[in-house]
């Protein structure tokens, strides 16, 4: 069995809707509608993982892979409910093991991304809506040793930059599975510099391309990520984020080109046809030469990445060695390479990983090596996505249709939220 494995690098190929981690649940004692008792203690002895992906409601690839290595599946699955009120029950209760000393023994979750909605109507509840604060508090495993001692995990293969954001004054206490970093392909042929390359976020939002500011304007969950860089210190619970910096993104914003339709013949420029999709991946592969492909740079003149799915180890588990045998493996080269054997039943997130030197994705697309490897160099800023991203995110969306609207009043009512929840 190969040791090197693929982590980390589908960031800018990966849809935001697909931050979900793939995996596994025994199909019969992981079901979700569990919401009463001790979720700790299961239906059996072996550790519990706590999830928000209902694809884990079944076996799939990567319970099969742990059964074909270890001969059992070594864990079983609560995953958190579709249903809103119960789901908020079930998060209600973790609290409270977790606080009195107890609670599940894994995390595998999604991070809430600035536009996701639960079943299209309102936000998922999360266990962890700001996990770089729980980082800091001490609740997650340090997993240092487990990492010198894996057989899939290793330190050289690692995008540093990315996965050193799991990292604390403990050490790594949380393993980053997939992030995102914004990314547009774009005709071409529909630019005025075909080859426009911004380096800054102001050379972005100054530039006479029409074309190229619409599709930011027509992706606001996108842009709300890509040029803040840096929202707070949750080190010393300070923020970084300034009422300053943000009025001058909302005005970049309502300065912008909007297109209110689109047509199949700008689709590519209207929409951005992402390079994270699926499609994305193939069509840059096909026409490389006749595509740019736009990263949104930062206001620090780099690119944002997000962190969009992470595995973490309860501090309080007594099952912690059987918990991180399951998460290494979504780190092996069997979960990675063959997608139709493994992981084609679980939303394709863990397919798309790659290692420094090659890219592993869909069988049916692919990414030059030379694209991964310009965005990543570039990124010069990691961060989860939080809650706090809701909090731009929709006031983005409002300032467009208010009548006269007051970036500088919208700056502060954020900037004052994001405060209130630092001091909580």
């Amino acid at each position: 069995m190969k040791r090197k494995f693929a982590i980390l690098l589908s960031a800018m190929l990966l849809t935001q809707a697909v931050c979900g981690c793939g995996g596994a649940a025994p199909s019969a004692t992981s079901s979700a509608s569990a919401s009463t008792g001790s979720i700790a203690s299961k239906s059996s002895e072996k550790a519990v993982i706590v999830t928000d992906e209902q694809d884990f409601t079944h076996e799939n690839g990567i319970t099969r892979l742990a059964k074909e290595i270890y001969g059992d599946l070594n864990v079983e699955f609560f995953v958190l409910s579709e249903d809103a009120q119960e789901r908020e029950t079930q998060i209600s209760s973790l609290r409270v093991e977790i606080m009195a000393g107890g609670g599940p023994d894994g995390y595998l979750f999604s991070s809430p991304t600035s536009n996701m909605t639960f079943n299209g109507e309102g936000r998922p509840a999360a266990l962890f809506p700001d996990v770089q604060r729980t980082m800091q508090s001490g609740a997650f495993l340090p997993l240092d040793d487990y990492i010198k001692e894996s057989e899939y995990l290793r330190p050289e293969d690692h995008f540093a930059t990315v996965f050193d954001t799991g990292k604390t004054d403990e050490g790594q206490v949380v393993l980053p599975i997939t992030y995102y970093a914004s990314v547009f392909l774009l005709d071409k042929a529909q630019l005025a510099d075909p080859d426009f390359t911004p380096k800054t976020w102001d050379e972005l939002v100054n530039c006479e391309d029409t074309a190229v500011l619409k599709v930011v304007r027509n992706n606001l969950y996108t842009w709300c990520g890509a040029g803040i860089p840096r929202i707070a210190d949750y080190a010393t619970e300070k923020t970084i984020l300034t009422e300053e910096n943000l009025t001058a993104q909302f005005e970049n914003l309502l300065a912008m080109p909007a297109s209110e339709s689109f047509d199949e013949e700008t689709a590519l420029i209207q929409s951005g046809s992402y390079a994270q999709t699926d499609e994305g991946i193939a069509y840059y592969a096909q026409n490389k030469d006749t595509v740019n492909a736009l990263a949104i740079p930062n206001t620090e003149g780099g690119v944002t990445a997000f962190i969009t799915s992470y595995a973490a180890i309860n501090r309080n588990s007594q099952k912690a060695d059987e918990v991180f045998r399951f998460f290494e493996l979504l780190f092996s080269d069997e979960a990675q390479i063959d997608p139709a054997e493994t992981m084609n039943d679980a939303r394709g997130t863990l397919l798309m990983l790659g290692n420094l030197n090659s890219f592993l994705t869909h069988k049916n697309a692919y990414l030059q090596p030379d694209l991964l490897e310009s965005v990543q160099s570039r990124i010069n800023a990691v961060r989860f996505y939080s809650v706090m991203d809701y909090t731009i995110y929709d006031t983005a969306t409002t300032l467009p249709w208010e009548e006269n609207p007051d970036c500088a009043a919208a700056a502060h009512s954020v900037i004052e939220a994001l405060q209130t929840r630092l001091s909580e």
